[in-house]
């Protein structure tokens, strides 16, 4: 009884400990039944793992070897659903004939392994969102399969009970360390979301953007086939809409603004709120012809938009500046910069497009090799 028990507690423990460590690799993702099929196969793998540890702390009675290996089918469904389910059931199958020989038990245990893997990859796989609802199914499903197998093989009605018990508390305890792994997991990428998103738009926040813009830096300067344009956009006269209209109204400028840079923006193109009312757009493999175009097309939209406060309808303008990676010396700090002075006659009302061509560096502004360009946007 004792040995019984020793066994099974180490088990659990084995459990509890692969729980919390796969909770923490994965903490970035969400595993689902939707995750890549590669992603499904290394849970499969890994329960697997954890399912052959498991039974070097089984207990040989007659031709059954007990321990708690369903837990590691149980823990692939819950996370993925059926086909790592099935993985690892077909890998601790055949490894429980590997180790204890092809036998009558053997064979009974292959088939119920098996059916575990298909019975609880279809209640995961069918029950997705509901965590506690699956669980509980599972545990249910596979207590009533692991007694069905130890009728077979043992007929001991003390130890099917000593069994059941074990296996049902130590499922009730996996299960609160399963919703604390996944509620602690979901926390940290709501928080990690947050510290890049800006709370009022949805857009990315200046610390995500330093990140972006340092990271498309260094991707452009490494691959000179790559093109990296910038957009730097403020709303022209914004305090006037604060204290004509109020904050509130102000807040709501700044959020539909933000929706119309993201539906004018590519999928591909990052749009942030830099502060107040200046918003940026970083613009991957795009030429300064294209961006340009794209500031065009953007200031077009916004113009034509109406916004609609107090039963009023007001209409709001941009001023844009447009710069482009030019050199791989160039720093994240000098394209904002660049942007920034284009985006600075602008709002000295200058009345159409207009490209600067400038000698960067050190030598002299005669030297008619260019190496950046600046272009500054009107809303006229």
């Amino acid at each position: 009884m004792y040995y019984f028990i020793h066994e099974m507690f180490a088990n659990a423990a084995i459990l509890s400990s692969f729980i919390f460590f796969a909770g923490y690799l994965n903490r970035d993702v969400a595993l689902s039944v939707h995750s890549s099929l590669r992603t499904r196969f290394a849970i499969g793998l890994y329960c697997s793992f954890l399912g052959i540890i498991l039974m070097q702390y089984s207990i040989q009675i007659s031709e059954a070897v007990i321990d708690l290996r369903y837990f590691s089918i149980m823990l692939a469904a819950y996370l993925a659903g059926l086909i790592p389910a099935i993985i690892v059931a077909a890998i601790i199958g055949f490894a429980r004939i590997w180790f204890w020989g092809l036998n009558l038990g053997g064979l009974i245990a292959f088939s119920t392994t098996l059916i575990v893997g298909v019975g609880c990859g279809v209640i995961g796989h069918f029950i997705a969102k509901q965590y506690r609802k699956k669980w509980l199914y599972m545990i249910t499903y596979s207590t009533l399969v692991g007694v069905a197998t130890l009728y077979l093989l043992v007929r001991d009605i003390v130890i099917i009970i000593q069994f059941s018990v074990i296996f049902l508390l130590t499922g009730i305890f996996l299960m609160y360390c399963l919703r604390y792994v996944r509620e602690a997991n979901e926390n940290y990428r709501s928080i990690k979301q947050n510290s890049y998103e800006d709370a009022l738009t949805g857009l990315t926040n200046v610390r995500g953007f330093n990140k972006a813009i340092q990271e498309l830096v260094d991707v452009t300067r490494i691959n000179e086939e790559k093109q990296l344009s910038f957009l730097l956009i403020d709303i022209d006269h914004f305090k006037k809409i604060n204290d004509t209209y109020g904050h509130l109204n102000g807040d709501f400028v700044l959020k539909k603004l933000g929706q119309l840079l993201q539906s004018e923006s590519r999928s591909s193109d990052i749009v942030s709120r830099n502060g107040g009312e200046e918003f940026s757009i970083l613009l991957p493999n795009c030429d300064k012809e294209d961006a340009v175009q794209i500031a065009k097309r953007i200031r077009k939209s916004v113009e034509a938009a109406l916004f609609h406060i107090n039963g009023a309808q007001l209409n709001v303008t941009i001023s844009l500046g447009v710069s482009n990676f030019t050199s791989p010396s160039m720093t994240p700090e000098q394209l904002v910069q660049e942007a920034d002075e284009c985006l600075y006659f602008a709002k000295r009302d200058l009345v159409e497009i207009k490209l600067q061509c400038e000698k960067t560096g050190s030598l002299p502004l005669k030297n008619k090799k260019l190496q950046s360009f600046k272009v500054r946007i009107d809303h006229a």
